[in-house]
């Protein structure tokens, strides 16, 4: 059985008629209806998971429902107070800097906020007015967050179970401050669950699995259903309802939906008169933002010091040639090279060029291991004690000699002993890369040293055995680059973009998980504001941190950097941009701060590998090759190191391309923001 109090609409300050509300499968209300007349305090009243803080998100419109219609008095965000049942509040600004930034979204004057927050502090009892909201009681934590939903003077108060774990003092002293307030003309709805508590209510709304069972004052439920609690109505009242559950229970929303359809269309729902960008807004935003920045000084210089650290060790481990590798060396022309003579001309002195060729190795910094026999050194190398294994035959000179003298003529045994041969341990490709290179080189270099001396002797040349490729100085970069330099534009990229994501991420999903996100938008605050917001004061920090990336990579540790510096900052703040809109999609996306950490983890990993980081993208399979250009990435890379490695400027193709493709990702992610949040009403709700 329902029963309605016949209040006529235009003294009624809230009206909820046949409100629907789902998730998923799961419906919360189901057919409600609620009348909350003007200057009354209305206490609803149900069990924990019955819908009710449901049905305040879809009052205060933060969530819209499936089907149904509210009606308010208020006509602005301005106009409602609301207090969510946790505490909602960012616990590391103070009480005043909390006043303020509400007072701000509201569009109070300092005067204004001053006055009131005096006037609350003495009435609540509340600690200085410095005091951090975490070294707060939890008491005094909600006090403070009752007076934010006073601060403005509202018209209507939506408290969601204020009373909730606080003592009976403090819940007395709540109770008649609502009281008098009502009497002032402030209409007053208040969920709880301590159904006595009702009584000091003008009105009471008895809820149960979505629908409203009873409305009217506690003195009339008392007297109709003549019980002497609310406790034995409401229990009465819910053994009716599971006895007529089977006949008119709503078992599935379309089937509600069919029923609701049948019914009149009593009132539409009412909606704020509130703007998409208010300065005062942006202005409270920005404001809590350095707050913030201040308050959390150690987060603030780990993302200003992170840059560093990271361009440091970058530098430090990535793109030098290793050192000091182990080679082993089995020599039959010469046991031991300390007494020998391997200067001098090959052709007509008596020198061992195997000699040579070992000290050659040694200046390139290869630590060199004697070995009796092959099979002992390829011993060595199978149980990863040396690198490669070098051979030298007994008459190894001679046979080089040989070589030289007869050319085409020589004989079989001459050319096999005349070549070095070689072993290498292919397990590391860089690695074998290098050692192989060093030993070609030390051995081209030793066949130059020894016929060098042949010159002024027997009038031969050295250049009979250089390379028939005379490589000239490089057009860009120099003959000899490295990793490092290949390595370091696609790194800045790579940071620039992902520390944001980092610093965005975490502050977001703080705050949607303290539910202080769904709390400022109840209040009137638009994604515009809180986006536009950050990424203003995000951008700031954006600039220090690429500024300090270029002076560790390209004046402390000395990259090329050939091209226009503004350039090149231009295009790093324009990712920068792209990464903070990316961190917070992920932030409204995961249901927490670790979801959003595997996320942006996986992407960064997946972007290191397309982007030309880790290996050229043109060397990537022939169907990534496909659409690797069209991720977010790839191309602000490629300009990047072309700016830093050729000196191009903005107008060649390779350089415009990549601030087009950083442009063209940055309206993307803004995109999908939005239509994330216009889909998905619920986002800011804390899980």
């Amino acid at each position: 059985m329902t029963v309605f109090k016949d209040e006529a609409e235009d003294i009624s300050a809230i009206v909820i008629r046949n409100a629907f509300k789902s998730y998923g499968s799961h419906v919360v209300l189901k057919g409600l209806n609620l009348t909350v007349p003007k200057s009354t305090i209305y206490g609803l009243l149900g069990p924990s998971g019955c819908g009710k803080t449901t049905l305040l998100s879809c009052i205060v419109k933060r969530l819209s429902l499936d089907h149904g219609s509210i009606a308010l008095t208020a006509k602005s965000v301005s106009d409602i107070g609301y207090m969510p049942q946790d505490v909602c509040l960012h616990t590391e600004l103070s009480i005043k800097e909390i006043f303020y930034y509400y007072g701000y979204i509201y569009g109070l004057t300092d005067k204004q906020i001053k006055y009131k927050m005096a006037e609350l502090l003495s009435f609540l009892e509340l600690p200085n007015q410095n005091r951090i909201c975490t070294e707060l009681s939890g008491g005094q934590q909600r006090r403070v967050s009752f007076a934010v939903s006073l601060l403005h003077d509202p018209k209507i108060l939506i408290l969601d179970e204020p009373t909730v774990g606080l003592d009976p003092v403090l819940s007395y002293t709540i109770w008649q401050r609502l009281i008098e307030m009502s009497r002032m003309g402030k209409t007053i709805i208040i969920t709880t669950h301590y159904i006595e508590e009702a009584k000091q209510a003008d009105a009471v709304g008895l809820m149960r699995s979505g629908v409203l069972l009873a409305e009217d004052s506690p003195s009339y439920l008392l007297q109709y259903y003549n019980s002497s609690s609310l406790e034995e109505v409401f229990l009465y009242l819910c053994e009716q309802d599971q006895n007529n559950n089977a006949g008119n229970k709503a078992t599935d929303l379309p089937s509600s939906c069919d029923k609701l359809r049948s019914l009149p269309n009593i009132e539409q729902t009412t909606t704020f008169n509130t703007s998409r960008f208010s300065s005062h807004r942006f202005k409270a935003q920005v404001i809590k933002n350095l707050y913030q920045i201040r308050r959390n000084v150690e987060i603030t210089t780990f993302m200003l010091l992170l840059p560093i650290v990271i361009c440091v060790f970058f530098n430090l481990a990535i793109g030098h040639d290793p050192t000091n590798l182990t080679v082993a060396y089995v020599n039959e022309e010469s046991y031991s090279c300390y007494n020998v003579t391997y200067k001098g001309c090959a052709l007509t002195d008596k020198i061992y060029a195997s000699c040579q060729v070992l000290e050659e190795m040694r200046k390139k910094t290869f630590k060199l291991v004697q070995y009796n026999s092959t099979e002992d050194a390829q011993l060595a190398m199978f149980h990863n004690h040396v690198w490669g294994v070098i051979y030298f035959a007994p008459n190894y000179t001679q046979s080089v000699v040989s070589r030289i003298n007869m050319g085409q003529h020589t004989r079989a045994g001459a050319l096999d002993a005349g070549a070095l041969s070689f072993w290498i341990d292919k397990a590391d490709k860089y690695i074998s890369s290098i050692v192989s290179r060093d030993v070609v080189t030390s051995l081209l270099e030793t066949i130059s040293k020894i016929l060098a001396p042949c010159s002024s002797k027997i009038k031969v040349s050295s250049k009979i055995v250089d390379n028939p490729i005379r490589f000239h100085q490089a057009i860009y970069g120099n003959n000899e680059p490295t990793f490092q330099h290949f390595a370091t534009p696609a790194a800045i990229i790579i940071c620039i973009f992902y520390l944001p994501v980092i610093f965005t991420g975490a502050i977001i999903n703080s705050e949607k998980e303290g539910g202080v996100i769904e709390r400022v938008m109840a209040a009137g605050m638009s994604f515009f504001e809180v986006a536009i917001a950050h990424s203003a004061v995000q951008s700031v920090l954006m600039v220090f941190q690429a500024i300090e990336m270029m002076i560790i990579m390209y004046v402390v540790y000395d990259n090329p950097y050939k091209g226009d510096v503004l350039t090149g900052l231009a295009l790093l703040v324009l990712v920068g941009c792209g990464g903070s809109v990316f961190g917070f999609i992920l932030a409204v996306l995961s249901k927490n701060l670790a979801g959003a950490c595997f996320f942006g983890i996986g992407s960064n990993f997946l972007l290191m590998c397309v982007c030309g980081f880790i290996w050229p993208a043109e060397g990537a399979h022939y169907l990534l090759r496909l659409i690797n250009s069209y991720f977010p990435l790839t191309l602000a890379t490629t300009a990047m190191r072309s700016i830093t490695n050729r000196g191009w400027e903005v107008t060649h193709p390779v350089i415009y391309m990549g601030f087009v493709s950083a442009g063209l990702w940055l309206v993307v992610f803004i995109s999908l923001a939005y239509l994330i949040l216009r889909i998905r009403d619920d986002i800011w709700r804390k899980k």
